[in-house]
């Protein structure tokens, strides 16, 4: 951990741009406006996912999930909890997570491993098993229901089937959609706003195909060919990703929920993640090409004010078949990242 103090110093005697800092797997944080980045970690992290009241992030590191204060301070270990993609309640009270589980390959296999969603309080304590054979949890706005997807034994990790919700404590599991997609590191459904609509791909022939439906599994509307949505702020758009043929890199879109106005805003960019006010979208390239790394970048979804903030890992380049995407400060003025 680099103390903050020393940093700020860095800073302060002008430490060089963001552009020129080196790729080395730790969490850091920059202004979504440019400048400098900073190292809140000396050792290597993944997937931060940033508290409701923006004080503390959680976050994967050397195989169990830690926390730390946005500003890098109080790093320490949540509970023993081991798995990746911490999602926080938006109580701020628990955090949902995948783990992985070796034991239930049936028959053994080499490279078999299943994922598990497990449930673990704020302070470490009551770390517990939701759903077998699971990923992607997500937690609606509201915090009374649990999203996620069946896990497709014998893919490592590379497909997932179908979608269902369920109460918190894991009971009450429903399933609203059967359908598998391929590729499931791409595949994270996500929830309206308003904790109306549901947002999710499927794989069909050659393609990822984006739906929506409504939350109890009613309305089903197929929009267009992409994958990884992401609803904007105000509900009125979903940014997602589609690629030109299996061989090229990701682009990033956005389309009304309604499937009209479809539009490419960059040929090459994934995980994309929308700023707190709707009005900009945080991505990362894709390095292929592009030399040993990727690279964070704001935008506007009408194109416009494209900034590169900083060298940064790939959005799937360590964890367990899970994304690690940009995470915006509350007041959408910083921007936490791995790079």
């Amino acid at each position: 951990m680099r103390p903050l103090l020393v940093a700020l110093l860095a800073l302060t005697l002008g430490g060089a741009s963001a552009a020129d800092d080196p790729v080395t797997g730790d969490i850091y944080v920059v202004s979504s406006t440019g400048g400098a980045s900073l190292a809140l970690t000396s050792t290597p992290g993944d997937q931060p996912a940033l508290s409701p009241d923006g004080r503390t992030i959680a976050y994967a590191a050397s195989g169990g999930l830690w926390l730390m204060k946005a500003d890098g301070s109080e790093q320490r270990p949540l509970g023993t909890s081991a798995g990746e993609r911490p999602q926080w309640a938006p109580d701020g009270r628990s955090l949902v997570y995948t783990g992985a589980n070796f034991d239930l390959c049936i028959p053994p296999a080499q490279r078999c491993v299943v994922a598990e969603v497990s449930r673990v309080n704020a302070d470490g304590s009551g770390d517990r098993n939701l759903f077998y054979a699971a990923d992607h949890p997500l937690w609606s706005p509201n915090g009374r229901r649990l999203l996620f997807r069946d896990f497709v034994v014998g893919e490592v990790g590379q497909a997932v089937g179908a979608l269902k919700v369920a109460w918190p404590d894991g009971s009450h599991v429903r399933t609203l959609f059967r359908g598998e997609a391929i590729d499931g590191v791409h595949a994270l459904p996500t929830w309206s706003p308003d904790g109306k609509w549901i947002a999710f791909n499927i794989w069909r022939g050659e393609n990822h195909v984006l739906y929506v439906m409504r939350a109890d599994g009613s309305h089903l509307r197929r929009l267009i060919d992409g994958t990884y949505p992401a609803w904007s702020p105000n509900g009125k758009l979903i940014a997602f990703e589609r690629f030109k043929d299996r061989f090229s890199p990701y682009g990033i879109w956005v389309i009304s929920p309604t499937g009209k106005h479809a539009r490419r805003i960059t040929a090459n960019g994934e995980c994309q993640s929308w700023s707190p006010r709707g009005k900009r979208i945080a991505f990362l390239t894709d390095s292929s090409g592009l030399g040993p790394a990727s690279r964070l970048v704001v935008m506007r979804a009408d194109r416009h004010g494209r900034k590169v903030l900083a060298p940064a890992s790939d959005c799937y380049a360590t964890g367990w078949a899970e994304p690690s995407p940009p995470v915006w400060s509350r007041d959408g003025r910083s921007i936490y990242f791995v790079g």
